[in-house]
């Protein structure tokens, strides 16, 4: 019976694992934030859309440019909290992430393509921030 039996437990094994394969939106942003940290962008873009690998390309063209090393301290992710959308097809994550220097919350938007859930990057429509002061004519020449 145990030499019937050998041969079975390696494809149970196989079996088991490959159900596992899919991340939940939760270990989707877990992987990709200590990839990030830990200065990884191209395999934290194996988890993205297209939108946010775009994004990801202007990340690290402005950190070369910087010359900012990555720092590589102490990186807790103290909890993701995900929110699925009605249609199960995005879903919204909220982590509370303490890089070593200070505690912040992140939000992140998933969507779910082919199978798999993708960091995504979406502007927020409509909406433009900016620091810059624009100055209207009549206010540049009170100034002068």
């Amino acid at each position: 019976m145990v030499k019937k039996l050998s041969w079975i437990l390696p494809l149970f094994l196989v079996a088991c694992q490959s159900g596992t394969t899919e991340l939940t939106p939760e270990e989707v942003v877990d992987q990709y934030v200590q990839w990030l940290y830990s200065g990884d962008i191209e395999q934290a873009k194996t988890l993205c859309t297209p939108a946010a690998i775009a994004y990801l390309d202007a990340l690290s063209a402005v950190i070369e440019a910087a010359e900012t090393p990555v720092d590589s301290g102490q990186l807790s992710i103290e909890s993701i909290k995900c929110v699925h959308s009605d249609d199960q097809l995005s879903a919204r994550c909220e982590g509370v992430i303490d890089d070593g220097f200070e505690r912040y919350s992140e939000a992140y938007l998933l969507s779910l393509e082919d199978g798999q859930w993708r960091i995504d990057h979406k502007p927020d429509s409509g909406t433009l921030h900016s620091s810059e002061e624009i100055l209207e004519p009549e206010a540049e020449k009170e100034e002068q």
